[in-house]
């Protein structure tokens, strides 16, 4: 419940919210928010797990990252996962959601078993297209789709990060 101020300020602040799937985020929100991640298990079949991005030196929450498994039914139920990454604006462009990346593949390909990871992006928001693209995500062939986003028109992108490619 410490976190769910920091988690307000950075999802509230414009320049993240605006591809994100909320305009505001408000203190109860993040509160609601880290009421439903305690004791939730990661890896759990049909839930978002949220876990914390935090700085080695410090351990200041910058961000969080989003985990998504899905339920039995759903395609890649048990081998893949789907990530959404969200960091505060004074801390993007330093490679710090690449790390984030990069630790979430080493556990979803060590620990957790999983075959591929997915992760879906607006085509408007090139820093997130780069930073999958540098972590070898792929496009998937015939994934991008036209969508009503936030009142407007747009194209979103499936990108895959598979474990052996």
């Amino acid at each position: 419940m410490a976190d769910a101020p920091r988690i307000a300020a950075y999802r509230s602040d414009p320049a993240v919210a605006r591809l994100q799937s909320w305009t505001t985020y408000t203190l109860e929100q993040a509160e609601a928010l880290c009421r439903t991640m305690q004791g939730r298990a990661i890896d759990a079949p049909g839930t978002w797990f949220q876990m914390a991005i935090v700085l080695v030196d410090g351990g200041e929450m910058i961000g969080d990252c989003g985990l998504h498994f899905p339920g039995s039914g759903e395609p890649g139920h048990g081998t893949e996962m789907e990530i959404g990454i969200t960091l505060a604006s004074e801390h993007q462009g330093k490679g710090l959601a690449s790390d984030a990346i990069a630790a979430i593949a080493t556990l979803a390909f060590g620990p957790l078993g999983k075959q591929s990871i997915r992760a879906t992006v607006d085509a408007r928001n090139a820093g997130a297209r780069a930073l999958l693209e540098r972590a070898g995500f792929k496009p998937v062939p015939g994934g991008v789709k036209r969508v009503m986003f936030k009142g407007e028109w747009c194209d979103e992108i499936d990108y895959v990060l598979r474990a052996h490619p």
